[in-house]
């Protein structure tokens, strides 16, 4: 990782926004942080760590500007290729803490865009240890280097240094908590085995002999069941075609007696028939005799009738002759006065009306003003009305939806609250079995505890008893075996370990050149694209310029003719006849139309300054790509021998194929520091088995008697509690699967809940529909009032428009028949005139209309008896030409049906009912008689002569009983048998399938027992941290010889204790106490770094850059100048280091410093970049 730039605001000494470029300060190699004490310098350290994980490494809290509301942070850094910006932001909590209110990552990408990786704290946190690879202590200890603390190190003893190693490196996972883990693993392992022993004591009794002797039982008592289905079947067989016989034989018997009632009654239906017969015909004669007694009767009283009229039309003409003298005297009278008269009349009746009619108009238009008035006031009150009626309507139809809507919710269908009932009610008796099973297992449990415990312990001790001792002379054997063949000594491993290192650095070193030359390669690559793509450019404006210069030439052209032809129309306008033409000189001259091309000539004169424009804009691009073109033919040139160069370096080497030697050797020597390790501890765990064997030789024999007799009557006590936990466990299940059932179909966990809210919510249902009920009979009534309403003013409106009309239109009426009534009467009297006229007219038509009335009544009279006699006659005809006919038809029937007489038929006449009764019973006896003969002869030929006693069918059938029970007891012992051999089969595949198991797990605690004994006393834990110290010694060795020319070097001992090596003084050997000062620090230095690069191994990529904070404070002048010329050495382009410190001397030595200044009050730490 290189940083980039660093942005902090209002975090501790920083109030306002500063600004760190961490690639200017970096560009040198060497840096360094200077400021006063408590001016803000680690603070930057402090940002870089809160900005990516939001914490810092000194634990504090209490970092944000008191003169700040919050921190702000932004870091843009660098892994490879990539470039990232983390922004936070950190404000105070009301709880008096602090919390993180913004936090976000990104990526810069190439184009200038953003890509957000992250916005949220904790996925902020997460992405960063992603891209780093480090957690934010293994980040501050590989960036951060106190020299103090690792000048410790160096000088620590054997156990302090591994503790440290092991907080440094979080190795505490191969020590206590490997330890309990193996330990919990162990003891979880040897509870299943102890489980496992359990429950295949359970299929003691379970084996396959017995399996087989079941098997062949099966077999036995099946074929017993075969040999007795043959004989029922057989049996069956003859019963159902004796049972078709004897069943036959039996209706037969019944037919024949039925045929004899049968006959019984023969003859009285045949007399039943006759009678019918007889009486059907009569019934059919006797309308006849009855039409013609009444047809006579009516010939009779019509000739009767016919006499008594011509009598009365006699007298009738005789009075008519006088009234018609009278009628026609008064009639003369009455067409010469009645006329004039009825004039008179009629005008007189009319004034009176017209009076009446203008009284009744003036009363008229008086009411009409009044209801007019009242109607208005009322409508007004309807209206008022009407809106107080809306206001209701809404009010309810929100109180009746909302209503509804609570309906809709707590409904709950009849299917539903039966299921949950259900449900309820077998979670309790659930319960009730859970608490009985709990109970029974608990004391089964304890039960097959203290069997399983004295078992294996039986078992334990029958076997050690017999196998010990065969044990203590394998692992004798074994102990000498080990012996003779031991693995490679600590000297060989070393060596090893020394050949393995330098193969990593020169593997490391190898990566590093090949990685360059494919960058190099890419780069060259990128720069003959870029060359390619400038020359299509160049070839392109090439020709574009050819293109402007053929578009000039020929402007050029077009202006040069258009300036011609302008000259020629001047020559023209100049020429005189008679006077030569000063070019061709004749005398003759052709007048044409003299045009001027000025315009045109403009115009081509532009085109041709545009296109010279573009010539000179091409030819500079055109310039300007060649450059280009030359500078990346150059820059190809410089690539190529780089890669040349770095070619070489490589040589024939491959990383791949030293990865591969690598890795190889590397596992080589790890499956040989394991040999060493592994060899130690099994001797070790061999020895102290030999030991434990023999002291438990003399202790099982008593043991195995006691548990033997204590076994049995667990075994009893055992078996009783089994049967009852099986049969409670099996109810348990099929209640859970009700349960199951019911809450899957019902989607409710719970039902108890559920009932609750089922009964509050009918409860609540059973208001809501009442409440409902009131306000949608309340909405009704306001409803139905407002039609009310709504009509009333309707008809209210009607009303005012109708009087208006009646009103305007009587006021006419009024004045029109005033003026009309006063012309008729001329002041007159009109009832007065009226009277006089009537009583003449009165006169006269009384007369008239009665002398008419007596001369129209008997004119009347004599049409009247006119037709009636006509009418009279005519049925008197008719009714005798009916009479005849009937009597002949009459005669006819009787003759036909054989009656002698009229009365004869009368007494054969019966009602239709009676007759229907008669024809029914007729007819059922003859069905039934011929449905009988039918069936008689049907079972004749079915019998064919064959015959079965009843007692032979009776015990026919009592040996069927007898069979099918014998051969249904068979088959329920079979099915018990083979439901008994199904279960023995399944339990000895759990049999096997526990045995498996128990073999596999025993070994696993077998093979966790050895590893508990392994590590026990933190041995592996030191063996790590070992092997960690090494490989930083090799580093800071490398590094500690290059600071000091290849003087110094560093070794551990055969006590893990560090030794300097003085290559310059014969390669001798001194501890670390006898260090000079200087010596000591450069030494810390190397160590320090030698770590950081280890704890770096973890990251995704390495960090570019480290800091020494403080330190440098204890250094005379002359060990300050060597140890800035060691970090001169130690930093390169891949590599920056930063120093930390308030010392004024180092100030001219750093290349480039960032100095900090504490500000002023109320303006915070500033920074700036100087350079030296």
């Amino acid at each position: 990782m290189r940083p980039i730039k660093l942005e902090i605001k209002g975090l501790n000494s920083y109030v306002n926004k500063q600004t760190i470029d961490f690639e200017k300060l970096t560009e040198r190699g060497l840096f360094g942080i200077f400021g006063k004490t408590g001016s803000g310098k680690s603070t930057i350290l402090d940002a870089i760590t809160l900005s990516l994980y939001g914490s810092i490494a000194r634990n504090t809290k209490e970092y944000i500007n008191s003169l700040s509301e919050k921190a702000e942070i932004s870091y843009e850094f660098e892994i490879g290729s990539r470039r990232y910006v983390v922004d936070r932001h950190i404000i105070r909590s009301k709880a008096g803490g602090i919390k993180t209110s913004y936090a976000r990552v990104i990526e810069k990408l190439g184009d200038g865009s953003e890509n957000v990786l992250a916005d949220k704290v904790n996925e902020v946190n997460e992405t960063i240890i992603k891209i780093i690879g480090l957690t934010a202590n293994d980040f501050t200890k590989s960036v951060v280097l106190p020299q103090d603390k690792f000048n410790d190190f160096l000088k620590l003893g054997g156990i302090d240094r591994r503790n440290m190693l092991e907080r440094i490196f979080n190795l505490e996972k191969y020590g206590k908590k490997l330890i309990e883990n193996v330990r919990h693993r162990k003891n979880k392992t040897k509870t299943h085995v102890d489980m496992l022993q359990v429950s295949l004591s359970h299929y003691e009794e379970v084996t396959d002999e017995k399996y087989d002797e079941m098997i062949k039982k099966l077999e036995i008592d099946k074929e017993d069941c075969r040999v007795k289905n043959r004989l029922y079947k057989e049996k069956v067989e003859k019963y159902d075609i004796d049972k078709i016989i004897y069943e036959n034989q039996k209706r037969y018997n019944e037919a024949k007696e039925l045929l004899k009632v049968y006959e019984d009654k023969k003859e009285e239906i045949e007399e039943k028939r006759k009678k019918m017969s007889r009486a059907e015909n009569a019934n059919m004669i006797d309308p006849y005799i009855d039409n013609v007694e009444k047809l006579r009767k009516q010939f009779e009283d019509s000739k009767n009738q016919l006499k008594i009229i011509e009598e009365e039309i006699r007298l009738i003409k005789k009075d008519l002759e006088i009234s018609r003298g009278k009628f026609a005297e008064i009639e003369r009278k009455k067409d010469d006065t009645i006329p004039r008269l009825s004039e008179d009349k009629v005008k007189f009746e009319r004034a009176i009306h017209l009076l009446e009619e203008t009284n009744k108009l003036s009363e008229r238009l008086t009411r009409l003003k009044v209801e007019g008035e009242k109607l208005e006031s009322k409508k007004k009150e309807l209206l008022k009305n009407i809106e107080d009626i809306k206001a209701q309507q809404n009010l309810y139809a929100g109180k009746i939806k909302d209503s509804e809507n609570r309906l809709y919710e707590i409904n709950v269908p009849a299917a539903f609250r039966q299921n949950i009932e259900k449900g309820y009610s077998h979670i309790k008796e659930l319960n009730e079995v859970k608490k009985e099973l709990e109970k029974s297992e608990i004391d089964l449990q304890k039960c097959e505890a203290e069997y399983s415990e004295n078992n294996i312990a039986l078992k334990l001790v029958g076997r050690d008893r017999a196998s010990v001792k065969e044990r203590i002379e394998e692992v004798e054997n074994r102990i000498n075996i080990m012996i003779k063949n031991s693995p490679l000594t600590a000297e060989e491993i070393t060596k090893k370990t020394e050949y393995v290192t330098e193969m990593k650095s020169e593997l490391k070193t190898l990566k590093q050149l090949e990685e360059e030359r494919d960058n190099l390669q890419h780069e060259l690559n990128d720069c003959l694209e870029k060359r390619h793509r400038v020359s299509r450019e160049i070839s392109t404006s090439e020709d574009r310029l050819s293109k402007v210069r053929k578009d000039m030439e020929t402007a050029k052209k077009n202006i040069e003719e258009f300036r011609y032809l302008n000259r020629v129309s001047d020559i023209r306008k100049e020429l005189q006849d008679g006077k030569p033409c000063p070019v061709c000189g004749s005398l003759d001259h052709m007048r044409t139309d003299s045009t001027n091309y000025d315009d045109r000539i403009e115009y081509y004169e532009g085109i041709l300054n545009k296109e010279k424009a573009n010539e000179r804009e091409e030819i500079e691009r055109l310039d300007s790509l060649k450059i280009k073109r030359s500078g990346y033919i150059s820059e190809e040139k410089i690539k190529t021998e780089a890669i040349n160069k770095k070619k070489a370096e490589i040589g024939e080497r491959n990383s791949i194929e030293l990865s591969k030697k690598y890795d190889s050797e590397t596992r080589n020597l790890e499956a040989e520091k394991r040999a060493v390790s592994d060899w130690n501890i099994e001797k070790d765990r061999l020895e102290e088995d030999l030991k434990r064997y023999k002291d438990d030789y003399s202790r099982n024999d008593k043991e195995f008697t006691r548990i033997d007799e204590l076994l049995k009557g667990i075994m009893r006590r055992r078996l009783s509690l089994s049967e009852n936990v099986s049969e409670l466990k099996s109810k348990k299940d099929n209640l859970e699967l009700e349960i199951v059932s019911i809450k899957r179909i019902t989607k409710v966990d719970d039902i108890f809940s559920k009932l609750e809210e089922i009964k509050a919510n009918e409860i609540e249902s059973e208001n809501v529909e009442k409440e409902l009920s009131e306000f949608r009979n309340i909405k009704f009534e306001i409803d139905k009032e407002f039609d009310d309403c709504k009509t009333s003013i309707h008809s209210i409106e009607v009303e005012i428009s109708s009087i208006e009309k009646d009103f305007e239109g009587n006021k006419k009426q009024y004045i029109e028949k005033t003026d009309e009534a006063q012309r008729i009467t001329r002041g007159k009297n009109p009832n007065e005139l009226l009277e006089k006229t009537e009583q003449e007219i009165n006169k006269i038509n009384s007369s008239y209309a009665d002398l008419k009335k007596e001369f129209d009544d008997k004119s009347k009279a004599r049409e009247d008896k006119d037709s009636l006699r006509s009418k009279v006659q005519g049925e008197c005809n008719t009714t005798e030409e009916q009479l005849d006919y009937y009597k002949k038809v009459l005669k006819d029937m009787l003759a036909k049906y054989r009656f002698d007489s009229a009365y004869t038929v009368k007494k054969f006449v019966m009602p239709t009912v009676d007759i229907e009764i008669m024809r029914k019973e007729i007819s059922d006896y003859d069905e039934g008689r011929k449905n009988l003969d039918f069936k008689i002869d049907d079972l004749e030929k079915k019998l064919d002569g064959r015959k079965v006693k009843e007692e032979e069918f009776d015990r026919l059938n009592e040996e069927i009983v007898l069979l099918k029970d014998e051969i249904g007891e068979l088959e329920k012992n079979n099915a018990v048998l083979f439901d008994r051999i199904t279960a023995m089969k399944k339990d000895l595949e759990k049999k096997k399938k526990i045995k498996s198991e128990y073999d596999e797990v025993s070994n696993d605690y077998r093979l966790l027992d050895e590893i508990d004994r392994i590590i026990q006393g933190n041995k592996f834990v030191e063996y790590v941290a070992t092997n960690h110290l090494k490989y930083i010694a090799l580093e800071a060795s490398k590094r500690l010889s290059t600071i000091t020319n290849g003087r110094y070097a560093l070794e551990i001992n055969d006590a893990l204790e560090f030794v300097m090596r003085d290559n310059f003084n014969g390669g001798e050997r001194r501890g670390v106490d006898t260090l000079s000062g200087g010596e000591t620090f450069l030494t810390s230095l190397s160590l320090a770094l030698a770590l950081s690069s280890q704890i770096q191994m973890k990251g995704n990529a390495p960090l570019e850059f480290f800091f020494l904070d403080e330190g440098f404070g204890s250094l005379d002048v002359e060990l300050l100048d060597t140890v800035m010329e060691s970090l001169e050495k130690l930093h390169s382009s891949n590599l920056s280091i930063g120093i930390i410190s308030h010392v004024e001397e180092l100030k001219n030595r750093v290349p480039v410093k960032l100095v900090v200044t504490a500000g002023e009050i109320g303006e915070g730490s500033k920074v700036k970049i100087e350079y030296s």
